[in-house]
């Protein structure tokens, strides 16, 4: 002979199948979320961890560009007035190759009259 289960019986098991099955499903969503929360942890302390390092390094960075700039700004000094010294040099050597050239030829014209008066007089 079958039991028979009253339809108030059949809801009751219902809803304990259902209450079971729900603390399942909680269960299983809080272990999902707390999977989640820990990525998102450990997320978040290897960026902020990250963004500490990066920004010091960014900061040091900064400082060697700033320090570089100075060197190459110094050292265009140095060149413009090594530049200006040697076109002066230039100068004075086209100034100085000048008179020697007027000198020789002053010189050679004296020496030809004088080697000419010599000539003359012997």
């Amino acid at each position: 002979s079958r039991s028979t289960v009253s339809p108030v019986q059949k809801v009751i098991q219902m809803l304990q199948g259902m209450l079971v099955k729900g603390k399942e499903e909680k269960h299983a969503e809080e272990v999902q979320f707390a999977t989640y929360q820990q990525f998102c942890t450990d997320v978040i302390e290897t960026k902020t961890r990250d963004i500490k390092v990066y920004g010091d390094a960014t900061e040091l960075l900064t400082a060697n560009v700033q320090t570089a700039q100075t060197a190459a700004e110094t050292l265009q000094r140095e060149m413009n007035e090594l530049d200006n010294e040697v076109a002066t040099w230039q100068a004075n050597i086209k100034a100085t190759t000048g008179v020697r050239e007027v000198e020789r030829s002053d010189y050679t014209a004296a020496h030809q009259d004088y080697s000419e008066t010599v000539d003359a007089i012997t």
